[in-house]
């Protein structure tokens, strides 16, 4: 993805980005976190009929922290996708975990929240620490517009091309955003390329 010329890398992508490789595996944690929201806003048993057969049983038994293969995790939020919620709706399922701080695995960036002065850039500095607890492949990055902008891009993420995943993880910023600063939005501001690369706008006061 192009930098804007009044944007500066904040945390750049590993080995400039060029040669990252596609997601291959999901951290279990992460299908728990999900279930869980699921069940607590009682979309769970649809969910759960909605779950393709070859992958069903695998995506039930994540119960312990380990990593599954990508194709587990893509039944998973396809089955979450095609619940036909609402985009408010996924956004505040993904805010519900983001602002979690404790049990999920952003661990460590959401605890930082108790501390002094931190701030979401305090987060975005943790961006490649987070990702790489729950995901194999892939990359994130923060991208510094002004002191309270940011431009959060993913690249080789094939869940990018599900919906409910685009939301979920706005939510999730969203979320981890509103408890380091007062006020916080996110905005999805790329189109799709290659079908797993995507991009938000992160701002707060």
């Amino acid at each position: 993805m192009p930098e804007a010329a009044n944007e500066q890398a904040y945390l750049a992508f590993p080995d400039g980005g060029g040669d990252v490789k596609r997601v291959t595996h999901i951290r279990s944690t992460l299908i728990m976190s999900s279930q869980k929201t699921l069940r607590d806003a009682g979309f769970y048993e649809k969910y759960d009929a909605l779950l393709a057969p070859e992958h069903r049983q695998e995506v039930l038994t994540a119960t312990t922290p380990r990593w599954l293969d990508l194709a587990v995790g893509m039944a998973h939020y396809q089955a979450c996708d095609d619940l036909g919620l609402g985009v408010n709706q996924v956004v505040d399922l993904g805010q519900a975990i983001g602002s979690q701080r404790k049990g999920t695995f952003l661990g460590v960036a959401v605890n930082l929240a108790s501390g002094l002065g931190v701030t979401p850039w305090t987060a975005l500095a943790q961006t490649d620490r987070i990702w790489r607890r729950g995901w194999l492949g892939g990359a994130m990055r923060a991208q510094k517009v002004n002191d309270q902008e940011a431009r959060v891009e993913v690249v080789g993420w094939p869940c990018a091309r599900i919906p409910y995943c685009r939301h979920a993880l706005r939510g999730l910023m969203l979320g981890v955003a509103q408890l380091l600063a007062p006020q916080a939005f996110v905005h999805e501001i790329h189109a799709l390329q290659r079908d797993a690369s995507l991009a938000y706008r992160l701002t707060w006061r």
